[in-house]
């Protein structure tokens, strides 16, 4: 069922059924929707209807769980490798497997061509309920064409308890091949209330708006920075990579922790939309908490890899912009949302329009 009134300009509706109890109602669906009445002889006026039909974004309150954003696997130089995967393991104190996942596998195809294995797959597990002593393990697994079984060919491992919460690690990790990746700690509902000086932040991430297209087609990533300032010069940014050789000395959660000491600022990163001058990034959300001062002005950038498909080594800034988040300061136990386009100045010339929904928790609700 659908109810709306006719009117001149277009309209939120909302799709209900019948809801279990009497008398009740659930919302499956909503759309903008425009109603018109005219007579046969009579063309139908224009509509600006907006460019992206979003889906619900229904509130979830948070869960403890750690995410691992695979951007790519480099470095491939065994011609008998048929295809490659990735995996994150939970490790028990005893060493033991307490939860996994993969990413699908990608298979090899024409090797000596090939300088970078795209995957833009996230990996998901349930965070430890109690987290001294758990270890995370990332590793590569490549299978040949005419050998059975599965072989590491790459295999880093660190304390859970290493990555801060709400602070995105993007690791280049090296051995016979080199895995890279971003990776997030995000905290159940309890861990959040306890952060007291900070809002939880949520921002979709749809796409560039058909009005203004890029000047030429790219697969870019959405790199959002709070705390950059506009007085530095957009073409110095960099991401913060940490780079760790897996057979060093230096144990990766070391690495990790004196990492964050000289990055204190979270910077979320999306996956490599598919080429085109109107990229997409299909409603990839991405998760901080921010202290009050940062929520003014969240500097966005779109970077472009560089010729060999590298997203963190040698990127380029093709556009950058501001997104206001000081007005979605929460007054009650609900959160504040609203959809935005961010304005986004080309380094070309010219401008640029991210589409985004972004979402505000108060510090003492948090989702």
């Amino acid at each position: 069922v659908v109810d709306v009134e006719a009117g001149p300009e277009p309209q939120l509706a909302s799709f209900t059924r019948p809801g279990p109890a009497a008398g009740s109602t659930v919302v499956v669906g909503r759309a903008r929707v425009a109603v018109r009445l005219r007579s046969k002889d009579q063309e139908p006026p224009a509509v600006d209807i907006p460019e992206f039909d979003r889906s619900l974004w229904p509130v979830q309150r948070l869960t403890s769980r750690i995410r691992v954003l695979v951007h790519s696997v480099m470095g491939i130089r065994d011609t008998k490798v048929a295809t490659v995967k990735c995996a994150m393991r939970l490790l028990g104190r005893d060493g033991s497997v307490q939860r996994w996942a993969e990413t699908v596998p990608r298979k090899v195809e024409r090797l000596e061509q090939r300088v970078e294995l795209p995957f833009m797959e996230e990996m998901s597990i349930p965070g430890p309920s109690v987290e001294r002593g758990m270890r995370l393990q990332l590793v590569v697994i490549t299978t040949h064409a005419q050998t059975p079984g599965d072989h590491e060919v790459l295999s880093a491992s660190l304390f859970v308890t290493c990555l801060p919460e709400f602070r995105p690690l993007h690791l280049e990790a090296v051995s016979e091949v080199a895995l890279l990746c971003s990776m997030t700690k995000e905290p159940s509902e309890g861990r959040v209330q306890r952060a007291e000086a900070e809002f939880p932040v949520e921002l979709r991430l749809n796409g560039l708006t058909r009005a203004h297209p890029l000047p030429e087609v790219s697969a870019p990533v959405v790199v959002c920075c709070p705390g950059w300032t506009s007085e530095a010069a957009v073409d110095q940014f960099q991401l913060p990579v940490l780079r760790f050789t897996c057979d060093a000395t230096k144990d990766l959660s070391v690495a990790i922790e004196e990492h964050f000491f000289r990055n204190g600022n979270p910077v979320l990163v999306s996956p490599r939309a598919q080429a085109s001058r109107v990229p997409s990034w299909e409603e990839y959300v991405v998760r901080t908490s921010l202290a009050l001062v940062n929520l003014g002005a969240v500097a966005v950038f779109l970077l472009a890899a560089d010729d060999s498909g590298h997203v963190f080594r040698g990127a380029r800034v093709v556009a950058s912009g501001l997104l206001q988040l000081v007005d979605m300061i929460p007054t009650s136990g609900a959160p504040k949302q609203k959809s935005e386009a961010v304005e986004l100045a080309l380094v070309q010339g010219g401008e640029a329009h991210l589409d985004l929904d972004c979402r505000v928790w108060p510090v003492a609700a948090a989702p």
